[in-house]
């Protein structure tokens, strides 16, 4: 298997996906969790920064 780059992965899965899994990230340990759960990306608006 090819050694594709995070962001060429996820924009893989948007072509082939219906719907994309993200969650609101507030700091690190929130996106940790992102991680670790196998979500397809992180949501972070200014607000929640």
């Amino acid at each position: 298997m090819e050694d594709l780059r995070k962001t060429t992965k996820f924009f893989n899965k948007k072509i082939y996906l219906d719907t994309l899994k993200l969650m609101d990230t507030y700091n690190g340990l929130s996106a940790k969790v992102v991680e670790e759960v196998g979500l397809n990306g992180i949501w972070a608006s200014g607000l929640s920064i």
